[in-house]
């Protein structure tokens, strides 16, 4: 494969279809998100544990429970729209590729009509992956029960001894994952064009995608790296643009200043905080609708090429393809 020129022909079709940048943003929402939480309360220091009074605790408790319940749902819903916008990504590029008109209606359409299938192929392939960290979860949450118990009635060492078991449970679990996300998530790309380009049932979309990664792993991953390579440079650019957007809007004098802001330091800061976040959500949809463009062009190489443009033509046991 001419990993120059299909990265190029990657690039063409997303900078000459732009609204594939908008698929790309709205992909990007379920690629991979972490939470981090940050608590500003400090307790009174005439206060200890155990003042607070039981219904304080339980709207407490109903409070982080509700907002819990809200982000799931939240959460589900942008993953549903992630799925559909990766599928018509693919589609459109496929499409494009095929010099037939698209647009982004018609290819979010097309992702969503895929969803059912889409959503049980990566239940199904990440069916181990969320079973354990399900198990870290509450593990998680069982140290953390285990370790108050232990701080109140056992003293340092037993807290010492729990937080230790628990810290090698946890490593050991992580180098488990680590490579067999790694490994599913190269089978998941390619079972996810097989049921878009290839109108697959769930079972075989699987089985097409690990046929695809056996037969291909070496130029997978050489095409992987580059975009790592890529990646890197990207985010140095957002980065250095993101760092002068802060110095210029006076982000950084603020969060440095020791005294009280000023309300125009607030609000240059608010102004910039918003273009940093503009800046970078642009970057990483371009980013993702080219990455994701390169891949359905290499997996149209690597599975023939002639097979797609011609629905009648015979192609192999992967069943016909969706236009």
């Amino acid at each position: 494969m001419n990993y120059g020129d299909t990265l190029r022909r990657g690039w063409q079709v997303t900078w000459n279809n732009k609204w594939l940048w908008l698929l790309g943003f709205l992909a990007a929402l379920g690629g991979g998100s972490g939470a981090a939480s940050n608590s500003n309360y400090q307790m009174d220091p005439s206060t200890t544990p155990g003042t607070i009074s039981p219904e304080l605790a339980a709207g407490l408790t109903g409070a982080a429970l509700l907002l819990c319940c809200v982000g799931v749902v939240i959460g589900i819903l942008l993953w549903l729209v992630s799925l559909a916008s990766k599928g018509g990504l693919i589609t459109a590029v496929a499409e494009l590729d095929r010099e037939q008109p698209s647009s982004f209606g018609r290819a979010f359409r097309q992702g969503w009509k895929k969803l059912l299938p889409l959503v049980g192929m990566t239940l199904l392939l990440f069916a181990v992956v969320i079973i354990l960290a399900i198990i870290m979860g509450v593990g998680f949450a069982g140290t953390i029960a285990a370790a108050v118990a232990a701080g109140t009635s056992g003293g340092s060492d037993a807290l010492t001894g729990i937080l230790g078991t628990a810290g090698f449970v946890f490593l050991c679990l992580l180098c488990l994952i680590i490579p067999l996300t790694l490994v599913l998530n190269l089978i998941y790309a390619f079972a996810y064009r097989g049921i878009m380009l290839r109108d697959m049932p769930v079972m075989d979309s699987i089985r097409h995608g690990w046929r695809v990664v056996r037969e291909h792993l070496g130029e997978i991953v050489l095409l992987g790296l580059l975009f790592v390579v890529v990646n890197v440079v990207i985010a140095l650019i957002a980065g250095t643009i993101m760092g002068l957007v802060g110095l210029s809007s006076g982000l950084f004098s603020l969060l440095m200043s020791g005294g009280e802001p000023t309300t125009t330091q607030i609000v240059t800061a608010g102004i910039g905080m918003l273009a940093t976040f503009v800046i970078f959500a642009i970057i990483s949809a371009i980013f993702t609708a080219w990455r994701s463009a390169t891949f359905t062009l290499a997996y149209q190489q690597w599975t023939g090429k002639d097979t797609l443009k011609d629905s009648a033509a015979p192609m192999p046991p992967a069943g016909p393809i969706v236009s």
